[in-house]
């Protein structure tokens, strides 16, 4: 996928989240860089964990029916520094950084766009400060642009893909 596109794809999430105030979570599926199919994704349920499996999953299976190429997700989340060596699976959802005070965490709009069948990952961010009622501001960001990365969210959208 071009970075031109995922840009744009940033871009129009930044644009929602300064007139709305939030994000809501939706899926883009993308065959040579056209836009194919937009998908409300689940943000509810027992939880935050189970929610993103099930959506990665889910779109790695329409992707395959419908003939994708890359599955992108935008969200926004907090994230906040735990310990060096912190098993991520240990934290538990009362300790995940959306119950943290907003001065204590860092809010990013994450577009996380994942070719398949290959599953060469790719991840722009972007940090701001308010939202919920608050005018929202764009801070200089401290993630490279573009960084390649693999992400439980990759492994997931591929085993979906594969089902």
């Amino acid at each position: 996928m071009k970075q031109s596109v995922l840009q744009t794809v940033l871009n129009s999430a930044k644009t929602n989240l300064s007139r709305d105030g939030f994000l809501t979570p939706v899926g883009l599926l993308f065959k040579n860089d056209q836009l194919i199919a937009p998908i409300l994704l689940k943000s509810d349920g027992p939880s935050f964990k189970e929610a993103m499996t099930y959506n990665a999953m889910s779109l790695g299976n329409v992707a395959r029916k419908i003939g994708a190429d890359c599955v992108v997700m935008v969200n926004d989340a907090c994230m906040k520094s735990y310990p060096e060596g912190t098993d991520p699976e240990t934290i538990g959802e009362e300790n995940m950084p959306t119950t943290f005070p907003k001065s204590m965490r860092r809010e990013v709009i994450i577009v996380v766009a994942i070719e398949v069948p290959d599953g060469k990952t790719r991840v722009l961010m972007q940090n701001y400060k308010g939202g919920d009622g608050e005018s929202v501001e764009f801070l200089e960001n401290d993630v490279p642009e573009d960084s390649a990365i693999k992400t439980r969210f990759t492994e997931l959208v591929l085993a979906g893909y594969r089902t």
